[in-house]
């Protein structure tokens, strides 16, 4: 049985968690794959995402949007270098979510970021109505013994499995509660899995604080029927953002609004309520 020893004081104090930005940095770092079959059209499909936790914040993202913003930058000063006119080939970013969730421990309150169309949003959430069942299952997951547990939250059913060992109350995505850092969590449809790839307590820590980009506040319930629109008719959302799609191209290849509409998936979130 392996052991992470963890200094993390959830000292945040009373003070809203987002009425001031804390001053703290990446303890640990976790990997997590995403694996889903979001519909019956579309093949499995994977992607990774990271996360972060400090001592009074954690903060789950992309890591292939990650490596992408990072290899944007580097195009960008390499070509600023060179002089001359930038162009920028960002087509690896499109695969990637924008989606960024900030949690206090203290609060158990999220602050989630997230781009429709042309345009930063962000929303409060509070996880009040995850309640687990704790059931006596065993399993080994990256040398780390873990125990099984189940809730149903938002629409879905799931099943998961955290490390009493790893004491952080906190998981992928939202989802948190438990006495211990959840390593799998899939719901019981097999449309959604997240299965940690890896754990890393950082010698060299870096920062970590909520993103001070501008971004428009919305409420979860607003941000939810957004993003529907947004799947359901992109060019719409993307006209009342001023953006017109003509006759040019999208990635060197010329737009045409039929195929795009075959290319769109089912719209099924990982929420469902």
């Amino acid at each position: 049985m392996k052991s992470l020893i963890i200094i993390i004081t959830l000292s945040f104090l009373t003070v809203h968690v987002y009425s001031q930005q804390p001053t703290d940095s990446t303890l640990v770092k976790i990997v997590y794959t995403l694996g889903g079959k979001p519909d019956s059209n579309h093949k499995r499909a994977s992607t990774k995402y990271t996360l972060d936790i400090g001592r009074s914040i954690s903060k789950f993202y992309s890591y292939e949007k990650s490596v992408a913003d990072s290899l944007l930058i580097s195009q960008l000063e390499i070509q600023r270098n060179l002089g001359g006119q930038i162009s920028i080939n960002n087509s690896s970013k499109l695969a990637a979510s924008d989606k960024v969730i900030y949690r206090s421990f203290a609060s158990g309150i999220s602050m989630v970021f997230d781009i429709i169309g042309m345009v930063d949003y962000r929303y409060i959430d509070s996880v009040k109505d995850l309640i687990w069942k704790l059931l006596p299952d065993t399993a080994n997951i990256l040398g780390y013994k873990c125990t099984k547990a189940n809730a149903h939250f938002r629409g879905r059913n799931y099943e998961a499995w955290f490390a009493p060992d790893i004491p952080i109350q906190g998981g992928p995505y939202i989802y948190c509660g438990l006495p211990g850092l959840i390593l799998n969590i899939k719901d019981d449809q097999n449309t959604f899995e997240f299965q940690a790839l890896s754990i890393e307590q950082l010698v060299n820590k870096y920062p970590l604080a909520i993103s001070q980009s501008k971004s428009t506040l919305i409420s979860r319930a607003a941000y939810r029927k957004l993003k529907e629109m947004y799947y359901n008719n992109p060019e719409a959302i993307a006209n009342s953002q001023g953006l017109y799609f003509g006759q040019g191209t999208i990635n060197g290849a010329p737009y045409n609004p039929e195929e795009l509409k075959k290319k769109r998936k089912l719209y099924n979130p990982i929420e469902l309520e």
